[in-house]
């Protein structure tokens, strides 16, 4: 059911040619397929930070986006500032409640979403071939 006064936070990764983060906010929708239209494939459920935790905002990933061509990475997650995972392609933010349900963020959550996301540095991970790709560091 769409819902027009609740939105998902869909964060793209950064553009490469002027190295901004790419962020969309759209109408929160509960409906299975919709989620993963917005992915671009099979959902799997991550928590990417506790400050986000906190407040209830979890992150919807594709579950097979590291092995999809073609996907760049969009996160880094680092444990004392030392790599142990990178999530590839769209991820989704949105708001649960306890019994599980998946929820629409609030105006003010949405800005609480992109100012995480504003705020996460930018790293530069190297491909097989040698090149580098940007992505946002979190480290937990």
């Amino acid at each position: 059911m769409k819902d027009e006064t609740k939105a998902f936070v869909v964060y793209k990764g950064i553009d490469l040619s002027d190295n901004k983060r790419k962020i969309e906010v759209r109408p929160f929708d509960d409906e299975l397929s919709y989620l993963q239209g917005l992915v671009g494939g099979y959902i799997e459920h991550y928590i990417i930070s506790d400050e986000l935790d906190y407040k209830f905002i979890d992150m919807w990933i594709d579950e097979e986006g590291k092995l999809k061509d073609g996907l760049t990475p969009t996160f880094a997650l680092l444990h004392d500032h030392d790599l142990y995972d990178v999530i590839f392609g769209n991820c989704v933010f949105s708001k649960y409640d306890l019994d599980g349900n998946t929820l629409g963020l609030t105006p003010d959550e949405v800005s609480q979403v992109i100012k995480f996301l504003n705020d996460c540095d930018v790293v530069g991970l190297i491909k097989k071939d040698g090149s580098t790709v940007p992505a946002l560091a979190v480290n937990k």
